[in-house]
């Protein structure tokens, strides 16, 4: 695991909000680098982490698609391994 992965995990893990929702949705429009951190934290499949950094990339992706251009393969791919009602409810919405 990367070490931003892990601070980015601790971070999402403090509060789950839609405040703090957009917050993080705030953060990868100015810093789109971090998008795939929290990609990657979705596809662990780590409830509730996992959870809320789709939620983030939920949110973000109706700002900007093409941010999803070359990922919705994936996500369709993983989509039946997913634990969570709410990851898979983000993904669909995706």
């Amino acid at each position: 695991m990367n070490p931003d992965t892990s601070i980015l995990e601790n971070l999402l893990l403090r509060e789950q909000s839609r405040n703090k929702t957009d917050f993080w949705v705030e953060i990868l429009n100015s810093k789109p680098e971090f998008f795939d951190e929290f990609w990657l934290i979705m596809l662990n499949n780590i409830d509730p982490v996992s959870r809320r950094a789709a939620w983030v990339i939920d949110y973000c992706s109706e700002l900007h698609p093409e941010q999803l251009d070359c990922r919705i393969e994936e996500l369709s791919d993983n989509l039946p391994a997913f634990s969570s009602d709410g990851l898979k409810r983000h993904s669909l919405r995706m």
